[in-house]
């Protein structure tokens, strides 16, 4: 919402009649406390999955190095430890987006964005309008934020999805080649 549209909604406020506007304050204030809620939750899902999944990257790329230190033979593996590193990483790093601090708009005022009303005697009314336009362009802002976040999520988890079923696939191809043309399996 731009500053013209949130000018104009205070204006069409100011004609509503003051149990409207109270009502409406009241629910503006109740949707942002849920958006805020909601985005602390969201903050919390993508903090945990990329501190998960920068602790699976760690064991993987750890274990894979420890392997190649010790000339153990991974041949063909290295292709889908590979593809599961180039994945996590992938998705570590969108998780990490959607967990990165954004900026969020909440309900309530600073009593100080009070002291123009106060000194120019601004009708109630028309100060309630003022605010509730500013809390229709906030919730619209978090709107904005939390779509973003869950974007960068659902990146981060499909990503990590598509890495491990590609590994998935990549070692049953190679353990079914090897079982071919040796006739074991193990």
């Amino acid at each position: 919402m731009t500053d013209e549209e949130r000018r104009k909604l205070a204006e069409a406020f100011k004609t509503a009649d003051m149990e409207t506007l109270k009502e409406i304050m009241r629910e503006a204030e109740s949707f942002l406390a849920a958006q805020l809620t909601a985005g602390l939750a969201s903050d919390q899902r993508a903090i945990n999955t990329a501190v998960y999944l920068a602790a699976i990257l760690a064991a993987v790329v750890g274990g894979t190095a420890t392997l190649i230190s010790v000339h153990a033979p991974l041949g063909w593996h290295l292709l889908g430890v590979g593809w599961l590193v180039a994945c996590l990483t992938f998705a570590l790093v969108h998780a990490a987006r959607a967990a990165r601090p954004t900026p969020f708009n909440y309900p309530g005022n600073n009593p100080a964005k009070w002291e123009p009303d106060v000194r120019e005697q601004r009708p109630l009314r028309d100060s309630l309008a003022g605010q509730a336009a500013i809390y229709a362009q906030g919730i619209r802002s978090n709107v904005d934020c939390l779509n973003d976040a869950h974007s960068y999520m659902k990146l981060a988890l499909t990503a990590g999805v598509v890495g491990v079923l590609g590994f998935a696939l990549i070692e049953f191809m190679i353990v079914m080649s090897t079982v071919a043309t040796t006739g074991n399996l193990f």
